[in-house]
């Protein structure tokens, strides 16, 4: 039983970790290491692009993104929903905050990722994302 606790907890660890480092390579600007989180064959779904899949493509959306600096993705109640030692399935949610020329912080929009995702290399990437904003149908 022992055993089956350590290899969740190493699994979720696993699971937040990338999950917070995408949110700050979205937050920098930084569309290479956001790529590199996704498998070779790795997709997203987002409300305004749709699917996109493959590194190179997610670069290109991603290099697409607001400037750095302007918004932060708050990323919240993440929940590992199913897990082995090389495969996870989560569910997070997303406030977005930002801000424009001079004006004060404010919440942008608030949404829920589900994620499947496979450790691969002795790291965690992303197979699939899938956000819906919390007023999308």
């Amino acid at each position: 039983m022992r055993v089956a606790a350590a290899s969740y907890a190493a699994t979720v660890a696993g699971v937040r970790a990338v999950i917070a480092a995408y949110a700050q390579a979205v937050d920098d600007g930084r569309h290479g290491d956001i790529a590199a989180m996704f498998c070779e064959d790795g997709s997203v779904d987002l409300p305004a692009a749709g699917v996109v899949a493959g590194r190179e493509a997610l670069y290109a959306l991603f290099r697409g993104g607001p400037p750095p600096s302007l918004s932060r993705h708050v990323v919240t109640s993440i929940h590992v929903t199913r897990w082995s030692a090389d495969h996870a399935e989560a569910i997070s949610d997303l406030v977005v905050v930002g801000r424009g020329d001079g004006a004060p912080w404010g919440i942008r929009s608030v949404g829920r990722y589900i994620d499947l995702l496979h450790c691969r290399d002795g790291g965690w990437r992303f197979h699939s994302r899938t956000l819906r904003f919390a007023d999308d149908a």
